[in-house]
């Protein structure tokens, strides 16, 4: 954390020596203003940098949502299945929901975005209903993950759709000696 806290005040220090006051007031991209000024012809190619660093961020964050998966199952947040490890390559398989191609997760949450933006711009009351109705998400939690004395039948049934899961996708629980 430290690291990364010195480098923004050095990034910091270097806009505000290489730039002024009203430049950087005026400027629409402070990183290219300050490329411009300092590289010249090279300053082209900050924006590819800037994807690039874009794209090892979204990277990070596709290794990092399987293992999210993983450590809530493991913390009683998500079904048991979750958290099984596969018995061949030692990773959280079923924490991996989906594979798809990157820009569809991308596309999606633009859509999303972009509907649930233009839902509380054309009509807000509805929006507010909507919401209203995720809130009912909250006595699911409280069934699922709150309640400890479940019925018997439900355990019961829990636990053998986590077993024929285990079974189907090859996966052990991350503990097991079959690892």
């Amino acid at each position: 954390m430290a690291i990364i806290t010195v480098g923004y005040v050095l990034t910091n220090v270097a806009y505000f020596t290489t730039i002024s006051a009203e430049e950087l007031l005026l400027s629409n991209a402070v990183a290219v203003t300050f490329s411009e000024r300092l590289l010249g012809n090279f300053s082209l190619a900050v924006p590819i940098f800037v994807a690039l660093s874009c794209f090892g961020s979204m990277n990070g964050g596709v290794f990092a949502v399987s293992r999210l998966f993983y450590v809530a199952s493991r913390e009683g947040h998500l079904p048991e299945i979750l958290s099984m490890i596969h018995v061949h390559k030692h990773t959280p398989l079923p924490a991996v929901i989906v594979l798809v191609p990157l820009f569809i997760p991308a596309l999606f949450s633009f859509t999303c975005l972009f509907m649930v933006v233009l839902s509380l711009y054309s009509d807000p009351f509805s929006t507010g209903i909507g919401f209203l109705i995720t809130l009912t998400g909250v006595p699911a939690y409280y069934l699922f993950i709150v309640w400890d004395k479940k019925p018997k039948w439900f355990r019961q049934l829990s636990d053998r759709i986590t077993r024929t899961l285990q079974i189907i996708l090859e996966v052990v629980p991350e503990d097991s000696k079959e690892l």
